[in-house]
C-alpha cells in the first residue's frame, strides 16, 4: 500500500511541476493540448460514421448523399489535421521558449550555487540529468502524452453510448478488457522501466566508447597506440551487454504481451461473431455493422495508445524528476553586492581550509599580507595548496578557520561578490570555438586596434582578431598551438582590467625560454595591477617582489627571490635545479 502511495505521489509531484513550469511560460499549451485531443477523438467518430452512412446510402441507391457523404468527411478530416498541425507548430515555438527558459533558469542557478557544492560530483550529475531532460525534450513529450489520453479517453466514452445502444453488456466487456490490459501494463510497464534504467548504464558505455574513433582527441590517441582492436572490442562487449539486457526483458514481456493480445483478440473475435450473427438475422443493418465493428477497432486502438501513453508519461516523469531536483536546489537566499573598491591590502590571517568529506587540511593555519601592485609567486609541488588559495582569494571558497581581510575588512561571501576585482587564467582555462576578438573581449566592446597590439606584444602576429580558433564555425579557422591558445588565456585576463591578476600555470605548455620572455612582457603590461603567479617552474620569481613556498598546505617560507636563496634551502634546491633551463 505504501509502495503504491509513494508511486503516486511521485507522478503526481511530477505533474505539478510540468503543469507550474509550463502555466508560468506558456499557459495556451493547455488550451492547444485539451482542443488537440479533442480534435484527434473526432476524427475517429468521424470514420466511425463514415462506412455506416456510406454503406446506407449505397444501400438506399442514394448516390448523390453518398458521394457529398464522402466529401465532407474528406473535408472535414483535412480540415482538423490542418488545425492540428497549426496546433503542433504553436506547440513546438511554445516548447521552444519554455526549454529556453528552463536552460536560463538552470545557467543561473549555476552561477548563484556555492562554487564548492557545483565542483561536488553529485550536483554536477544533477545538472547534467536536469540539461538531458531539456535535450530529449521531455516536457513536450509528456504534452503529447496528455494528448493521446484525453483523445482517447473521448472515444471511450463515445464508444462506450454507441455500444451500450445495442446492448449494455458489451459496454461492460469492453470496461473488463480495458482493467485486464491495464493490469497486464502495469506489469509491462515495471519490467520496462526496469530495463530502461539497465539500458541507460549500458548505452552510456556504448556512446562513450563509440567515440573514442571519431571524437578528435581521443582519435589521436586510438591511431597513436593502435587502439583499434582493443575499441572495437569494447564496442563488441557492451553490444553483447546491450542485446542481453534486452533479451532478459523481452522473456519477462512475453506474459503479459501475450494475455494482452489474447484478451483482445478473444474480445475482437466474440465481439465480431455477435454483430455479425445480428446481422445475418436481419436485426443490424450493414451500416449498423460497420459502425460497431469501426467502434470496436477504435476502442482497441485507443486502449493501446492510452496505456502507451501513460507508460510513456511515467519515463518522462524519470526525468522531470531529475530536472525538478535540481531546480530545487538551494542557492543564497540574499542578493549579492559587486565589490569594485580599491585593494590596499589582502590579509590572510590563520586561515585553513578541509573540502567537504576530507580529514585532512588542503590549507593550515596560513598567515600573509598581499599590498597593491605587488607581484607574488605561489610555488609548491603538486597538492601543496596553491589552487585553494586562489580559489579562498577570489571567494570561490570560504575559508574552514581563520579569516581573509580586504582593506582590513573580513570577507564575506555571502553578501559580497568579489569576482570583479580579479582576472584569472586557470590551469583547466577554456578557449571557445569562435573568433580570436570573442574570446577575448567576452561580448564587451574594445578597440581591435589595441586587441591587435596586444596580440603581436604576445608573439601572435599570425592572426588577427577576426581569426576564427578551429573550423566548426568557419571554413577558414585555424588550430592553434597549446601555448597559443595559453596566450589568449593571458589575453583574455589582461583584457577585463581587473586590480588583481592571477595566472594558475599559465605558461605550462610554454618552453621555459618562451615562458620568462613572456613573463617580462607581462611584468612591464601589469605594472599598476596586483598579479600572483602560480607555477611549478620557477620563472615567475625573479619579477615578483615576494615568494610564498607552500608544502603540505602550509607555508613553509616567504620573503623575495634573493632572500630565499639565502635563508631557504628548499627554495634554493628547486630554484638551482631548473635554473639551467632559463640560461
Amino acid at each position: 500500500m505504501n509502495k503504491i502511495k509513494l508511486f503516486f505521489k511521485y507522478n503526481f509531484s511530477c505533474f505539478l511541476f510540468y503543469f507550474k513550469t509550463v502555466w508560468s511560460t506558456r499557459k495556451s499549451v493547455f488550451f492547444v493540448t485539451f482542443i488537440d485531443g479533442a480534435l484527434g477523438a473526432v476524427v475517429s467518430f468521424i470514420w466511425m460514421y463514415f462506412f455506416k452512412y456510406l454503406l446506407d446510402f449505397l444501400f438506399l441507391e442514394e448516390y448523390k448523399k453518398a458521394i457529398l457523404w464522402v466529401l465532407c468527411c474528406m473535408c472535414f478530416s483535412g480540415i482538423i489535421d490542418l488545425i492540428r498541425k497549426l496546433f503542433n507548430l504553436i506547440k513546438n515555438n511554445a516548447y521552444f521558449d519554455i526549454n529556453t527558459f528552463l536552460q536560463t533558469k538552470l545557467s543561473e542557478l549555476s552561477f548563484k550555487i556555492p562554487y564548492e557544492k557545483m565542483e561536488n560530483a553529485e550536483t554536477i550529475q544533477q545538472f547534467e540529468m536536469a540539461h538531458k531532460c531539456i535535450g530529449r525534450n521531455c516536457l513536450e513529450k509528456y504534452t503529447l502524452g496528455l494528448t493521446n489520453i484525453i483523445s482517447c479517453v473521448i472515444v471511450f466514452s463515445g464508444v462506450g453510448i454507441i455500444t451500450s445502444s445495442l446492448n449494455w453488456w458489451i459496454t461492460l466487456i469492453l470496461f473488463f478488457v480495458i482493467s485486464v490490459n491495464t493490469i497486464c501494463h502495469v506489469i509491462q510497464s515495471q519490467y520496462e522501466i526496469e530495463q530502461f534504467n539497465e539500458e541507460t548504464t549500458v548505452s552510456r558505455q556504448l556512446e562513450y566508447t563509440r567515440y573514442w574513433l571519431t571524437e578528435k582527441s581521443r582519435a589521436k590517441e586510438v591511431r597513436t597506440y593502435l587502439l583499434h582492436d582493443f575499441v572495437v572490442e569494447k564496442l563488441k562487449e557492451y553490444n553483447e551487454k546491450f542485446f542481453n539486457v534486452l533479451q532478459n526483458f523481452t522473456k519477462k514481456h512475453r506474459k503479459p504481451y501475450i494475455a494482452v493480445h489474447l484478451i483482445n483478440g478473444i474480445q475482437m473475435l466474440a465481439l465480431y461473431s455477435y454483430y455479425a450473427f445480428l446481422l445475418s438475422n436481419g436485426l443490424l443493418t450493414s451500416g449498423d455493422f460497420m459502425l460497431y465493428i469501426s467502434a470496436l477497432l477504435s476502442f482497441s486502438s485507443a486502449l493501446t495508445n492510452i496505456l502507451r501513453s501513460l507508460i510513456d508519461v511515467y519515463k518522462n516523469n524519470l526525468y522531470i524528476d531529475k530536472l525538478k531536483k535540481c531546480m530545487d536546489l538551494s542557492a543564497p537566499s540574499c542578493n549579492e553586492e559587486l565589490l569594485n573598491e580599491k585593494i590596499d591590502t589582502i590579509e590572510f590571517r590563520n586561515v585553513s581550509f578541509c573540502y567537504p568529506g576530507e580529514s585532512k587540511h588542503a590549507l593550515h593555519n596560513i598567515s600573509f599580507v598581499l599590498h597593491e601592485n605587488e607581484k607574488i609567486s605561489l610555488i609548491g609541488e603538486n597538492g601543496a595548496g596553491k589552487s585553494t588559495l586562489v580559489k579562498l582569494l577570489s571567494g570561490l571558497y570560504a575559508p574552514t578557520g581563520g579569516e581573509i581581510l580586504i582593506n582590513g575588512i573580513p570577507m564575506d561571501t555571502q553578501r559580497k561578490n568579489y569576482l570583479s576585482l580579479f582576472s584569472m587564467v586557470f590551469q583547466d582555462y577554456t578557449i571557445f570555438n569562435f573568433s580570436i576578438e570573442e574570446n577575448i573581449n567576452m561580448g564587451k566592446n574594445i578597440s581591435k586596434e589595441k586587441m591587435q597590439e596586444l596580440l603581436d606584444e604576445m608573439d601572435l602576429s599570425n592572426v588577427t582578431p577576426e581569426t576564427y580558433i578551429s573550423q566548426l564555425f568557419s571554413n577558414e579557422g585555424i588550430e592553434l598551438s597549446g601555448g597559443e591558445n595559453q596566450k589568449i588565456a593571458i589575453i583574455r585576463a589582461l583584457f577585463k582590467d581587473a586590480p588583481i591578476l592571477i595566472l594558475d600555470e599559465p605558461t605550462s605548455a610554454l618552453s621555459p625560454q618562451s615562458e620568462y620572455n613572456i613573463y617580462k612582457k607581462f611584468g612591464e603590461l601589469t605594472s599598476k595591477k596586483t598579479v600572483i603567479f602560480i607555477s611549478h617552474r620557477l620563472s615567475s620569481c625573479r619579477i615578483c617582489d615576494k615568494i610564498l613556498l607552500l608544502r603540505e598546505g602550509q607555508l613553509e617560507a616567504m620573503g623575495s627571490h634573493d632572500q630565499l636563496m639565502e635563508t631557504c634551502s628548499k627554495y634554493k634546491e628547486m630554484f638551482d635545479a631548473q635554473a639551467e633551463l632559463y640560461t
